[in-house]
């Protein structure tokens, strides 16, 4: 059956191939697909008057009119349907609403009921009427857009419109219907005196055209530039400007970032820029050619494509080949905010000429020539390197930069930045940008900062990092801490120097308070209060403990021990001192010390704590207190003064050196020397000062009451703790050490060397020794301890505390020959909770069945065997 299918089919073939051409075009002309010819369909005879049809068209040979008029949705490609004499259909067309023309060239009237998305329609004679839509194509004739018609992108010569436009490109602003907003594009046609752009074009269109972007199809602008007289074209860089009075300008790719440079396609003197237009919010678009200095993303200005030599613009040139910049006339800001330039690559060397002027920028090299005025460094401290300049990172810009003093520099580090010129910066510092999250980068108006700083120099040099962070607490000899370094803040007249667990504030002129915050003990008898190191004599700035402990130390200043709203979780104490002003305020513990006055000049209340006690002199005064003179607050200065007496409170264990302007004779009416300690510091010479221990009493000294003091009790010596032991119980025989008589059973120092002897007279008749059999696991296999000799000894510290253990000899018969070569000294002879022997020889191996049937231990016993290996033996027995 299938062979004779495909006979019929071929016979079908052949049969018609005998048929002439007419009649084989008569049946396409029947119900074909549509195919033009000359411009005309098939079938429409010589003269194209004649009427044919086909599957979804049909041409009226009285007209000259092909109609399109599909069942369902069909696309018409023109260009793969012609054929003939060129490729333009020259006969009349009216497009069905289910019909799309998608490309094709048309020169003659058009009538559109359905779309349009592409194609070249030309006619100068005939005009194109739209029902339907436009998507796309160039049209050269009117175009009447009537009230059902929607032109949505597309470029035009003219339209006449009654419905709407949504965009595309036309030669003016249409008119009339519904029209979205557009912008009039421009290119501007410029002459360099090298070269000359003689002509552009905008998709065809010579001159300015209007345009309106449509997001919903991609309005695309073709720019054709035309040079004369040179045949090479440069594809130079394109600026916009927008609106008429050419505002703020930009980039091309800027603003299009979809423009693309190409000469495919293009004569030798052209070439072709091709972008989307975007939306914009003026009237006015204008395209020129670049002369403007403009810098790159890397840092260097914006030139021909492709170009490594030289090139120039209004005011300034660029030398590609050592990477020169010169300013010619003009003012620059290369700082890279707002409509600053961006920063120049560290790379590029600048050179300002007399007619040129510098407002704003920072430069790894410094700016030459007789423009560039003067500039600041900014330097970076220590090992680090800066690793960006306004935003143009790079790996060269080492760490030293020549800046503009006006205008804002951002300044990016490779670590984080603590202070500028010592002034230390805080996390909410407005110098660091709002995203600066790990401290690495500043932004720094030069001037402004040195301005704003009473302290600096208006003219100095800017130095990042400066100070030297986390300095330990030093003080001078002059009892003030050791500021040089230390970064700080300013606050109006005061500034506020801050180290490793301690700050001082301080005017420009004032001693200041030292805080302490880093909850360390100082002794402040050292210039290193922290480490005790180097003698001070005594401090004189104020003192504030925040969170510390105060040791010791002589302090001619006021003191307070913590402060209100202080972190209470946070240690304020005080355990001795000679504080000569007292305490200011107490908000802490306080043990030790000797403190002029109980009460606060602050609060006007008591302010020590615990179990303070007072010292008077019967009958005189205390002008001293370990050498230091009392200080007293003056109303009428505000200072503190030197005082005439000492009101003095102490605490118990506080040494104390009282100086008076009497004699001192006793303390609590025991004689100086016999109770507290005491002594006359300078001798019996001079019984004014007096040295002695504070009493957790209160404390008159030259008191009419004489005390004897009580016998001290002597002290009883403490037991010596017993030495560790174990008991040793030797069964035939003795023990002996440590050089001691010979004993049977004792306790023995666990580090004792104990050597134990057979007694040859317990030997019973007729046997003789063997070898000694123990119960100590610790002893049993030790190669040290030699079990079958008559005499052997028991190292130091082979048997634990509190064990004990028994030696027991063994005896065998005296006809029976010793074998040394089995019983030798790492033999291991343990006894048995019922008593008997176990015996395992190194080398030889009692068979299993023996051993399970008189030897097994049972759960009970904890004898240790040492495993026999059998890899070890030499002579096994069989």
């Amino acid at each position: 059956m299938k062979k004779r299918l495909i006979s019929l089919l071929v016979a079908l073939c052949m049969a018609v191939t005998l048929l002439p051409v007419s009649a084989i075009t008569a049946w396409a002309e029947g119900g074909g697909q549509l195919k033009i010819v000359d411009g005309y369909p098939v079938g429409s005879g010589k003269n194209h008057d004649e009427d044919c049809s086909g599957d979804g068209w049909s041409y009226d040979g009285s007209t000259q009119t092909l109609d399109l008029h599909p069942a369902s949705s069909t696309e018409y490609d023109f260009f793969s349907i012609i054929s003939g004499y060129g490729n333009v259909t020259k006969c009349k067309l009216t497009i069905g609403e289910k019909a799309t023309i998608v490309r094709g060239n048309f020169d003659n009237a058009v009538i559109n009921n359905g779309k349009i998305s592409g194609g070249y329609f030309f006619s100068s004679s005939s005009s194109l009427i739209n029902h339907g839509s436009i998507t796309g194509g160039k049209f050269l004739p009117a175009i009447f857009n009537e009230s059902s018609g929607t032109i949505e992108n597309g470029t035009f010569i003219s339209v006449t419109n009654n419905g709407t436009i949504k965009g595309g490109i036309f030669r003016e602003k249409p008119e009339g219907g519904h029209v979205a907003k557009g912008y009039t594009l421009n290119v501007n046609l410029q002459n360099t005196g090298i070269y000359k752009i003689s002509r552009a074009t905008i998709n065809g269109l010579i001159g300015g055209c209007y345009i309106i972007p449509n997001s919903d199809h991609d309005t695309s602008v073709t720019i054709e530039y035309t040079f004369s007289p040179i045949s090479q074209p440069i594809l130079f860089p394109i600026d916009v400007t927008f609106g008429d009075t050419n505002g703020t300008p930009c980039l091309l790719k800027d603003w299009a970032p979809s423009a693309s440079y190409s000469t495919d396609h293009a004569p030798s003197d052209s070439f072709f820029v091709t972008f989307t237009a975007p939306s914009t919010g003026t009237d006015t678009v204008t395209l020129s050619m670049l002369t403007r200095l403009v810098i790159d993303e890397n840092g260097y200005p914006v030139g021909p494509m492709g170009s490594n030599k030289k090139y120039s613009g209004n005011g300034w040139n660029f030398d590609a080949s050592n990477n020169t910049l010169t300013l010619e006339s003009g003012n620059y800001d290369f700082s890279g905010s707002g409509t600053a330039l961006r920063p120049l690559n560290p790379d590029v060397n600048l050179v300002v000429e007399s007619g040129a002027t510098l407002t704003g920028g920072a430069f790894k090299n410094e700016p030459t020539g007789e423009g560039a005025g003067t500039f600041r460094t900014v330097t970076l401290n220590g090992t680090g390197s800066i690793t960006a300049v306004n935003g143009l990172a790079s790996g060269d810009w080492g760490n030293e930069l020549y800046a503009v003093k006006t205008g804002n520099n951002t300044i990016t580090a490779s670590e984080p930045i603590l202070d500028i010129n010592r002034i230390l910066l805080e996390n909410d510092d407005p110098i660091y940008p709002p995203d600066s999250s790990n401290k690495k980068t500043v932004c720094i108006n030069i001037q402004q900062f040195l301005n704003s700083v009473s302290a600096l120099d208006p003219e100095a040099n800017i130095i990042l990092n400066q100070a030297s962070h986390g300095l330990p607490l030093i003080m001078a000899s002059n009892g003030t801490p050791i500021i040089v370094n230390a970064p700080f803040e300013a606050d109006g007249g005061y500034y506020t120097y801050y180290g490793d667990g301690w700050h001082i504030q301080r005017s420009s002129e004032g001693i200041g308070t030292l805080y302490l915050t880093g909850g360390k003990t100082y002794n402040f008898r050292y210039t290193d209060p922290v480490n005790k190191t180097g003698q001070l004599d005594a401090v004189i700035c104020g003192i504030s403990n925040d969170y510390g402990i105060i040791e010791d130390g002589i302090f001619n200043t006021t003191v307070t021990n913590g402060w209100p709203e202080d972190d209470p979780a946070k240690t304020r104490k005080i355990e001795g001192g000679t504080f000569a002003a007292g305490l200011l305020y107490n908000d802490g513990t306080i043990t030790g010390g000797a403190f002029n006055g109980k009460d606060s000049i602050l609060t006007q209340g008591t302010v020590l704590s615990g179990n303070y006690r007072s010292v008077t002199v019967n009958g005189g005064a205390i002008v001293k207190v370990n050498d230091t003179h009392p200080l007293v607050y003056d109303e009428n200065t505000y200072d503190l003064v030197q005082g005439t007496a000492w009101d003095l409170y102490s605490y118990a264990g506080t040494v104390l050196t009282v100086e008076s302007n009497v004699d001192i004779t006793n303390i609590n009416g025991q004689k100086i020397g016999k109770a507290f300690s005491s002594y006359y510091l300078n001798g019996e010479t001079n019984k004014k000062v007096v040295c002695f221990v504070m009493p957790d009493s209160d404390v008159e000294l030259n008191s009419t009451k004489i005390v004897v003091p009580d016998p001290k009790p002597e002290p009883k010596p403490e037991p010596e703790p017993e030495a560790p032991t174990y008991t040793l119980t030797v069964k035939g025989g003795t023990f002996t050490y440590n050089g001691g008589e010979a004993m049977t059973s004792a306790s023995v120092p666990v580090d004792a060397e104990v050597k134990v002897t057979l007694n040859q007279s317990a030997v019973p008749e007729g046997m003789v020794f063997d070898l000694w059999a123990m119960d100590e696991a610790s002893l049993l296999g030790n190669p040290a301890v030699a079990y079958n000799e008559e005499s052997f000894t028991i190292p130091a510290g082979s048997v634990a505390k509190g064990s004990t253990v028994t030696v027991e000899a063994q005896y065998r018969d005296a006809t029976i020959e010793s074998e040394p070569s089995i019983l030798g000294t790492a033999a291991i002879i343990g006894v048995a909770g019922a008593g008997t022997a176990v015996i395992v020889w190194q080398g030889y191996r009692i068979g299993m069945e023996l051993y399970e049937k008189y030897f097994q231990p049972t759960p009970e016993e904890t004898v240790v065997v040492e495993p026999t290996l059998e890899g070890q033996m030499t002579d096994p027995i069989s």
